[in-house]
């Protein structure tokens, strides 16, 4: 029987998984911060809630992989081509990665999120007041 046929034969080249996934997170990385641009302006701040981050996140990514023809199955699976459903998902990976990423600069390696900049920027220019003790009046 033919290797390529037999589905015993079938493995994860897992440098290749590894390889993909580097290029995830990047991507994920990129497109995070070249949207922070936008969002940390003070004209997303009036459409806050108009849910644009996540679409321009799905918007940018689809161009990205479209334009670089990455599809992770087709990757991952050894495809002949990039298939359009695989692109569409690997786009959504990767919009829906960058709050993994933004949430990783924040927590491990301690990147401020822009509105903790801009909420420690505007109380340091306060005068602080010391609080009473307990118990007096």
């Amino acid at each position: 029987m033919d290797p390529a046929l037999n589905p015993l034969y079938f493995r994860l080249d897992w440098a290749l998984v590894g390889e993909v996934f580097g290029a995830l997170l990047f991507l994920s990385f990129a497109i995070e911060r070249s949207l922070s641009v936008l969002f940390e302006s003070r004209v997303y701040d009036r459409l806050h809630g108009s849910g644009l981050k996540p679409m321009a996140a799905v918007a940018l990514s689809l161009l990205i992989c479209w334009r670089l023809h990455f599809d992770l199955f087709a990757i991952v699976f050894h495809q002949e081509g990039v298939s359009g459903i695989g692109t569409f998902v690997t786009a959504l990976a990767i919009a829906g990665g960058s709050k993994g990423v933004m949430a990783f600069m924040r927590q491990v390696l301690r990147i401020p999120d822009y509105r903790d900049r801009a909420e420690g920027s505007s109380s340091k220019g306060r005068a602080s007041v010391p609080k009473p003790a307990p118990g007096s009046a």
